[in-house]
């Protein structure tokens, strides 16, 4: 989002689905299907991957204003919906309505003031 508000570049969305198929990756246990792939690349049987990519994304409402941590996280926001828009065309579901944020998800996990699950704040035992 910077690079493109900098400059006036257009930001056109791209999403990809199937490449998980070609070469499956390792995440928590493996069950099912995943369980018995091989490491490495799977290309027979032959595996589907779609590619879609949309028109640019319209970031002119940010034109003119401060490269600030808000507005690039909004703009950079509408850029991550419209993929996860086109991303959901591809698969054939509703995209999510509320996008992932891995800060939210560290700060829930932390708690209040820092604390971690399990009762630790920055490898000290709480009390």
């Amino acid at each position: 989002a910077r690079m493109a508000l900098k400059t006036g570049a257009k930001v056109v969305p791209v999403a990809n689905w199937g490449a998980h198929e070609l070469l499956p990756y390792k995440k928590g246990e493996q069950t099912g299907l995943r369980g018995r792939l091989k490491k490495g690349l799977h290309p027979f049987p032959r595996k589907k991957m779609k590619v879609i990519a949309g028109p640019p994304v319209d970031l002119s409402k940010y034109e003119g204003q401060p490269l600030t941590k808000t507005v690039l996280r909004a703009a950079t926001d509408d850029i991550m919906r419209e993929i996860a828009r086109l991303l959901g065309e591809l698969r054939g579901e509703e995209p999510p309505k509320e996008l992932y944020d891995h800060h939210k998800v560290l700060e829930e996990r932390r708690g209040p003031k820092g604390e971690v699950e399990g009762g630790k704040v920055e490898g000290k035992e709480s009390s």
